[in-house]
């Protein structure tokens, strides 16, 4: 399954598959986190911006610590798009947001 790579249906399998996301992870253990996101990275190409969002908001902590202290930085980042491991990149290749 791999939506958003051109098939008809693929706006059907999202609508299906995003409900999932919404009532979040049922077993909390380490293979149950490791197949949680395995599964959305796997159906990210079928995400809207929208539902991307969504998901930033509940992993940039993760992706990128230290913007957390800071609402400024981390809106900062959010708005130039995380890369590379959550450090947000600017054209020249260097940090626009720092830990």
């Amino acid at each position: 399954m791999r939506p958003g790579f051109g098939d008809a249906t693929d706006s059907w399998r999202m609508e299906q598959i995003w409900g999932l996301y919404q009532q979040g992870i049922q077993f909390q253990n380490a293979q149950g986190w490791s197949d949680w996101w395995t599964f959305w990275r796997r159906v990210s190409g079928g995400l809207n911006e929208e539902q991307q969002e969504v998901i930033l908001g509940d992993i940039a902590k993760y992706l990128h610590p230290g913007a957390m202290k800071n609402a400024k930085t981390f809106q900062r980042c959010k708005r130039q798009g995380l890369r590379s491991h959550g450090k947000a990149l600017s054209q020249s290749g260097k940090p626009l947001c720092r830990r």
